[in-house]
């Protein structure tokens, strides 16, 4: 039986979200607060405006420099 059935694991660092833990759902994915970062500066995105990359977060300001 795999431990994490039945509960969501987290779309960064693969780990099972508790269920009182912080969350944050974005691009059809559940993340931990502290892993929802930008892959490119590794700022938390929780609340912030991101842009997606390759399936990956980018935050506003990396976004503008590198792609922009």
């Amino acid at each position: 039986i795999h431990p994490n059935l039945g509960r969501d694991i987290c779309a960064f660092c693969h780990k099972a979200v508790g269920p009182r833990e912080p969350t944050v759902e974005a691009m059809r994915k559940q993340y931990h607060a502290d892993c929802f970062t930008c892959r490119t500066c590794q700022r938390r995105l929780a609340g912030q405006r991101y842009y997606q990359r390759d399936g990956r977060p980018i935050c506003d300001t990396c976004y503008q420099v590198w792609w922009g």
